[in-house]
C-alpha cells in the first residue's frame, strides 16, 4: 500500500508556509496532515478487515455471484439513514454549543480567543 502521509505533508507544508510563513503554522499543518493519513490508514485497515471477514462468513467470491447492484442500493438508503441521524447529532451539539458561547460568539459567529479561553470567576 503506498505512503500518502508524505504527500499530506509536503501539501500542507507548502500550503501552510505560503499562508502563515511560521513555524507554529507549519508544525500545526503538519500535524493536522498527519491525522489526516493516520485516518486514511484506520479506513484502509477497516476495508481489508470487512473484507476478510466478509470472505470468511460467505466464502471468498461469493460477490460474483451475488446482485452487489441491489446490495449497494439498499446500503446507500442505509447510509442515507446515516446522514440523517448524523446530521440530528450534529444539530444537537451545535445548540448544545451555542448555549456555552459567550453573547458576541453567539452574534458574530466568531469568538475571540481570549474570551473562550479566559477564565470565568464565580
Amino acid at each position: 500500500m503506498p505512503d500518502i502521509t508524505d504527500d499530506f505533508k509536503r501539501q500542507a507544508d507548502e500550503e501552510h508556509m505560503t499562508i502563515r510563513g511560521s513555524a507554529k503554522a507549519e508544525e500545526a499543518a503538519l500535524s493536522f496532515a498527519q491525522i489526516i493519513a493516520d485516518l486514511s490508514v484506520e479506513y484502509d485497515e477497516m476495508s481489508i478487515t470487512r473484507h476478510g471477514l466478509g470472505a470468511e462468513k460467505y466464502g471468498p467470491g461469493k460477490f460474483l455471484v451475488v446482485d452487489t447492484i441491489q446490495e449497494a442500493l439498499e446500503e446507500i438508503v442505509d447510509l442515507g439513514n446515516y446522514v440523517r441521524y448524523t446530521f440530528i447529532k450534529l444539530r444537537l451539539l451545535q445548540e448544545s454549543i451555542a448555549q456555552s458561547l459567550p453573547p458576541e460568539g453567539l452574534e458574530t459567529g466568531f469568538i475571540k480567543a481570549k474570551t473562550a479561553t479566559s477564565v470565568k470567576e464565580k
